[in-house]
This record gives C-alpha cells, structure tokens and sequence, in this order.
C-alpha cells in the first residue's frame, strides 16, 4: 500500500501581510526590478599601467554586483569599481579563479545609481604581463525602462 504524508506550516506576524514585502527598507532590498547585465572585455597589453573602461546608463539603476575573470592572474595585479566618484571596490587582488562582489544580499546593500553616472573599471596590470580582463556588472532597472536601456562602454 502506497503510503501519503502531508502537513501544514501556520505561519503569522507582519511579513505575512499584504504589502508588508514591498515596504521592505531600501537599500536593503531593491525598488527596481527588471535584470540587466553588461558585459565589458579590457585587452591589457604587457605593461605596467592602469587599463580602464567606463559604462555610462541611460535610465537610473541600481548595482547589485560585479565579477572579474583573467586569461591571467599574477600578483601585484588588481582591479577597483568606482560609481560617480564613489569607490566602490578598492584594490580587489586578483585570484587565481573569478571572483563575484556582491553588493546586493542581505549583509549589504543595493547601491541606486542616478543615469548618466559612470561606473569605471580600472584594472591595474602591475605585473606588466598581457591578459585579457572581462568584467560582468550586474543592475537592476525599472520594467518600463528595460526595453529602453543603454549601456555605452567608453575607453577611460
């Protein structure tokens, strides 16, 4: 004989109420919905120097994260995320796998960007070596924006 289980969970308190998740505080929690992710490639060439790329949107968004990967990794190398004239990441060392910093889980924050802001990359190529560098940004826009959104990536 087939046997069957089954249960109930009651749950109760004010998150369970409607409209109670959308009064959520911000910027713990987004207010933009709609997902979107640019991808940017830097072509270091074997000096020492600073290579920079700037994204630059069209509509306000909010950052959520970003991640870097190398065709090469070597140390003093490293990378720094700067939004307006905020830096976001400073002096991130490269590792030898790609690294994800998120800013958006629940030990942090989600970080508005009013549009037209720029958001540089700047990849520090101390060990003078050539590497390829793509960097993935991840934001958060508005529905009725999505369809409408620009991402202009600009040598710096």
């Amino acid at each position: 004989m087939a046997g069957a289980f089954g249960g109930n969970v009651v749950l109760g308190g004010e998150i369970d109420r409607v409209g109670k998740i959308g009064a959520l505080p911000h910027p713990q929690f987004p207010s933009l919905t709609a997902p979107k992710v640019k991808g940017v490639w830097i072509d270091v060439p074997p000096n020492i120097g600073t290579y920079s790329k700037v994204i630059v949107a069209n509509k306000d968004t909010e950052f959520i994260n970003a991640s870097l990967a190398a065709s090469g990794y070597l140390h003093p190398d490293y990378w720094e995320f700067t939004i307006g004239t905020y830096k976001m990441f400073e002096t991130i060392y490269t590792k030898e796998l790609p690294q994800t910093i998120y800013s958006g889980t629940m030990m942090a924050m989600i970080y508005p960007i009013a549009k037209d802001t720029p958001l540089r990359i700047d990849f520090v190529n101390n060990s003078g070596t050539s590497k390829q560098v793509w960097i993935d940004i991840k934001l958060l826009v508005a529905p009725a924006d999505a369809d409408t959104l620009i991402l202009d990536v600009l040598d710096a």
